[in-house]
């Protein structure tokens, strides 16, 4: 063999990972890629910068990097038919922007999660967003999600859920928790939005401008607090106020022939009948006592019971309750019998003032006395006057018959005679109790015949059981001055 032996070409890739060998030609294009020699070797790099391949993006591309560069030519603008895609970043900059420069009204750039199943039904997932990180142990850990379902996939009668999940720690054990949940439950009658739907313990607060708690639910005591997280001896709902201003205003805005607003205490006995003197609700008026450690104290109370149940025929009371002493003790009842001051007996006074605090009336528990203008003094009558007092009288008819005569009306009366012609009046008497008093005042031919209740004596004097009175112008007083026994006197007026 003569004339210079032509060797074979060998293509391989830097790292020795791809050799072609033998190949006679390579063809590259010179707008995209760079050919350099040393010796009997040759290097082929892109026309950019090391690692890049040049040009500009045209549609149906995708760009990597800076838009007029770097790019990759497809068929489609980026479709992936694969497991995942995933976009990493060494550092906290943003991985992924969606960007419309579009000028109108209508909502851009969208992101669509789109579940294209050819049997959809109630329950389904139709998207998840999970927000993942790694725990101190180097575990990656769902720590949220939020997710999306279909409630109805009716159609014309579609509806859907979106439901938020924060993982959290209930009874030792960790796990996703449901914390928010819309359902559009159309198809069921009522759209919900519900909170904590497994029942975990998540309470929920809202605070005010200067971060303080404006309302709290505790979902462990299962009560309310606005102000304030609730007390546990709270079983429903606690207010708490910070200054003088009304705590609670309850407004309607109704017409002024309307009843409202309404405040309703309602006692329901789980589908059972009321009973008597069952109770229906209370307020108590608690502040601090001045204890070192201030301790509560219910200073007053209003309490409201059933008194009768009947079906028809229902009667309620009030219960008006004041500390005194320390002890809770009831001031006056509102009940079907009528309106009962200091019903337990205590040593309470009733006083009702005039204008300028003048005393109208006072009752004195302790001594047993009613006084009129003033208060009643020790050793003074039961019912005491300090100013003048004026009654009326009572006016009989000749020829009445008014007996007996009542007890209570046997003290202090005066009875004047009508005076005309006819018979007398027949006026029975009481038995007599020490202090009665009563006068009958004659005029003209009047006459009134006395008649003791039983075989009481009538006149100290005589010893009898009847009297007749007869003298005209006279003022005749029947006074009891000891049990059963009367005395009769009598005063003439001038003619």
């Amino acid at each position: 063999m003569s004339g210079p032996v032509t060797r074979p070409l060998k293509a391989k890739e830097s790292d020795n990972s791809v050799s072609v060998y033998p190949c006679t030609t390579l063809n590259f294009d010179s707008s995209d890629f760079n050919i350099t020699a040393t010796a009997q070797e040759a290097t082929i790099t892109t026309s950019g910068s090391a690692g890049t391949i040049g040009g500009s993006i045209t549609e149906g591309q995708v760009a990597f990097g800076e838009a007029t560069a770097n790019s990759i030519e497809g068929s489609a603008n980026f479709t992936y038919d694969g497991s995942k895609v995933t976009i990493i970043r060494s550092d906290t900059s943003v991985c992924l922007t969606l960007e419309s420069t579009d000028d109108g009204a209508s909502g851009a750039p969208d992101l669509q999660l789109y579940r294209n199943s050819p049997s959809p039904e109630s329950g389904n997932d139709i998207g998840i967003i999970i927000f993942q990180g790694q725990d101190d142990a180097g575990n990656s850990t769902t720590y949220a999600d939020i997710r999306a379902e279909i409630d109805s996939p009716s159609n014309n009668d579609e509806s859907g859920r979106l439901e938020f999940r924060v993982r959290s720690v209930q009874d030792g054990s960790t796990g996703m928790n449901s914390w928010i949940r819309l359902l559009g439950n159309e198809g069921a009658g009522q759209d919900i939005m519900r909170f904590n739907e497994g029942g975990n313990d998540i309470d929920f607060i809202y605070e005010d401008s200067s971060a303080g708690t404006l309302i709290r639910f505790d979902a462990e005591q299962a009560n309310v607090g606005i102000g304030a997280q609730p007390p546990s001896t709270t079983e429903r709902l606690h207010i708490l106020g910070t200054g003088t201003d009304n705590t609670v205003v309850i407004q309607a805005d109704a017409d002024s022939g309307s009843a409202a607003p309404d405040l309703v205490f309602y006692r329901t006995r789980e589908g059972e009948p009321g009973e008597d003197d069952d109770f229906i609700a209370q307020i108590d008026f608690v502040g601090v006592n001045d204890n070192p450690s201030p301790q509560d104290v219910t200073y007053g109370k209003w309490e409201a019971r059933i008194a009768d149940a009947s079906d028809g025929s229902e009667d309620g009371s009030l219960y008006y309750y004041v500390m005194k002493a320390g002890a809770l003790t009831r001031m006056f009842v509102m009940s079907p019998s009528g309106l009962t001051v200091n019903p337990d007996g205590n040593d309470w006074n009733f006083a009702h003032e005039f204008s300028g605090g003048a005393i109208g009336i006072m009752s004195d528990a302790g001594l047993s006395r009613v006084g009129v203008g003033a208060a009643p003094v020790t050793g003074g009558a039961q019912f005491q006057v300090d100013e003048d007092a004026a009654f009326l009288r009572p006016v009989l008819t000749k020829t009445a018959t008014y007996t007996p005569m009542p007890a209570e009306e046997a003290y202090g009366h005066i009875f004047n005679m009508n005076n005309t012609t006819g018979g007398a009046i027949v006026l029975g008497l009481p038995p007599a109790v020490e202090g009665m008093h009563l006068s009958v005042i004659l005029g003209g031919t009047d006459e009134v015949t006395l008649t003791p209740s039983g075989s009481e004596v009538l006149n100290a004097e005589t010893g009898g059981n009847t009297l007749t009175l007869s003298t005209v112008l006279a003022k005749w007083d029947i006074i009891c001055y000891r049990d059963a026994y009367w005395s009769v006197t009598r005063s003439v007026f001038a003619s």
